[in-house]
């Protein structure tokens, strides 16, 4: 198992920094929560953990290597990314699911072993497998969208506000398969439980701490996004 250490990592556009330099280690099976108001840099630092977007400058260390030297398909098969919105590619759930281990050319065995074992931990019952995205309701096809970066089996999965359609039932089925496979979750929300937070404002990593009283940093991040609005 691998650690994920971030070193000074920013992004910016011409003449706009979107995120300061941001340092922080995710060892292997920790849960980490990256919060903040909206437009923080939420998605955007998790994109630049596996290369969706390519860092302006600082260093992402990868199981010790610079991630940079790792090919791209090679880095997010192990630190996966799953967006706020799933998308099944038109394809059935089962389509869906074995799609990243046809791109790597697994064999049918090992494929069908996954698929049994996913099915299992993340609760997708076998009557989904030749459904399409217009028989499920979303938060079932967010279920499915998790599922397929787990038939990769990677060793770290970030996952981008997906309980705007998940409930919390799902992160406690989560964290106890993250713990049991030493999973390490990355995930940009509010208000789950977790090993360490992270507040960001801004592109300012402001603090990263392990207690964290949510009611008090919620009405913070109610305050700040309330500001912005006014500004706007």
């Amino acid at each position: 198992m691998a650690d994920l250490k971030v070193e000074r990592l920013t992004f910016s556009l011409p003449y706009k920094p979107l995120l300061q330099p941001v340092s922080f280690t995710v060892t292997a099976g920790e849960v980490v929560v990256v919060t903040g108001a909206k437009g923080a840099g939420k998605t955007l630092l998790l994109k630049l953990l596996n290369r969706l977007v390519e860092p302006t400058g600082g260093q992402v260390f990868w199981a010790g290597q610079e991630y940079r030297s790792i090919p791209p398909p090679n880095l997010r098969r192990q630190v996966a990314f799953v967006a706020t919105e799933p998308d099944l590619l038109g394809m059935t759930v089962q389509e869906t699911l074995m799609y990243p281990l046809l791109v790597q050319k697994l064999s049918p065995a090992v494929m069908e072993q996954r698929l049994i074992g996913v099915l299992s931990n993340v609760m997708i019952p076998e009557n989904w497998l030749g459904k399409r995205a217009g028989e499920l309701t979303i938060a079932d096809c967010q279920r499915v969208a998790v599922a397929r970066c787990l038939m990769m089996e990677p060793q770290v999965l970030l996952l981008d506000d997906p309980f705007k359609y998940l409930d919390l039932v799902v992160w406690a089925e989560l964290r106890s398969m993250a713990k049991k496979l030493c999973l390490s979750l990355v995930v940009a929300g509010k208000n789950l439980e977790s090993d360490r937070v992270l507040h960001l404002r801004n592109g300012h990593l402001l603090w990263d701490r392990a207690e964290v009283d949510w009611v008090a940093l919620g009405e913070e991040i109610d305050r700040t996004e309330a500001a912005e609005a006014d500004w706007d």
